[in-house]
């Protein structure tokens, strides 16, 4: 088999963000932009968001915005939703917006284009920011389509994480020079600081490593094996790893077999960059098949940044120890929540599964249990 015997034809590439902030959560503002600041409002404005999306300018009489233009909650009726959160109702969700630490989904004012870097691919990215009272992440969605083969996927990886290659169109029409994803991310948390937050007194910090979770949604062809030649096994870290070297050591050090009666079915992982391929779902005509793997692309991705969220709240929240114990309730008890989620998810994927057993999840899981224990 040659890394060409793999005829992708769609593919989806999720990249993501995280910023954290405590601006709401030490000294809550007299006068808030949204109603993030205590569990009461931050519930009601779940609960106001039930029936329908509402423009932020609407929650913000007067208020021209930035950025966000809609908002609605992140959370539909579906599985993931339910495991995630243990609650059957979706109409009781917004009871435990704050404790269960639920998270709003925003469309962005701005359209974004993402170019191709010659490669043979249709680009379509659709930007999106999850807001929660710690912070928000940004994160855009990539359908590639046109024929293309793993090798051109992981060029395509590669080329997202290095290059000036996102262009904004703005509401009034204008268009931006090329940028590069550090560079978007950044343009769009000025946007939600002013929006959502305390403009420049809002203090957040980004995690250090943007989230790849890049996932095939139909083939044709020969599929790459859990034990690859030297070339595809190359082509299948720099997936997980498009930023500096590859990764010594053989690829089993980052694989993790989702079924051990099929080789082609597995998650490879590398700090916080993944690739899915799950054989079951890709080899059949079933046009439900790619709708599944669209879903765990997108709970992959949710769940990844999601849990490093959680683990950038525990680490703001408890950065000097002899402070902790002076942290008001309110951020203690979403700690602990954060932490609990850390430890027990109710929805655990293959891609979370790996992230979860990583040194910064347990870390920051520890911080919280020695907290306790004194």
């Amino acid at each position: 088999m040659t890394i060409a015997s793999a005829k992708i034809g769609v593919s989806m590439v999720g990249v993501a963000d995280c910023r954290t902030t405590l601006y709401y959560l030490l000294k809550p503002p007299a006068a808030p932009a949204l109603p993030l600041a205590s569990e009461s409002d931050y519930n009601a404005l779940h609960e106001n968001l039930l029936v329908a999306a509402r423009k932020l300018e609407d929650l913000r009489p007067g208020y021209a915005a930035k950025m966000l233009k809609d908002i609605a909650p992140a959370y539909k009726k579906n599985k993931y939703w339910r495991k995630a959160t243990g609650l059957d109702d979706l109409a009781t969700y917004w009871m435990s917006a704050w404790s269960s630490l639920l998270p709003l989904q925003c469309s962005l004012l701005e359209r974004i284009e993402i170019e191709s870097g010659g490669l043979n691919l249709k680009v379509r990215p659709k930007p999106e920011v999850l807001l929660y009272p710690f912070g928000w992440s940004t994160r855009v969605n990539i359908l590639l389509t046109g024929e293309h083969s793993l090798e051109t996927l992981s060029k395509f990886v590669a080329y997202l994480a290095n290059s000036k290659c996102i262009r904004v169109r703005a509401a009034n029409g204008t268009q931006s020079n090329l940028m590069s994803l550090p560079e978007y991310f950044l343009r769009v948390a000025l946007g939600v600081r002013a929006d959502a937050f305390g403009n420049n007194q809002t203090g957040d910090r980004s995690a250090n490593d943007v989230i790849y979770v890049t996932t095939v949604l139909q083939k044709t062809g020969f599929s790459p094996t859990s034990n690859p030649d030297e070339d595809e096994k190359d082509v299948m870290l720099r997936i997980v790893s498009p930023e500096g070297a590859l990764p010594s050591g053989g690829l089993d050090d980052y694989l993790y077999q989702r079924n051990s009666q099929e080789p082609r079915d597995f998650v490879l992982f590398r700090k916080n960059g993944r690739f899915i391929w799950t054989e079951d779902l890709l080899d059949t005509a079933d046009p439900q098949n790619r709708i599944r793997l669209e879903c765990r692309h997108r709970n992959s991705l949710h769940t990844m940044a999601h849990a490093q969220h959680l683990c950038d709240l525990i680490n703001r929240a408890l950065a000097n120890p002899t402070k902790a114990k002076g942290l008001p309730d309110t951020l203690l008890n979403l700690i602990l929540e954060a932490a609990n989620q850390l430890s027990s998810p109710g929805y655990e994927s293959a891609s979370l599964k790996a992230f979860l057993e990583a040194e910064e999840a347990q870390s920051a899981i520890k911080k919280v249990n020695d907290l306790n224990s004194k």
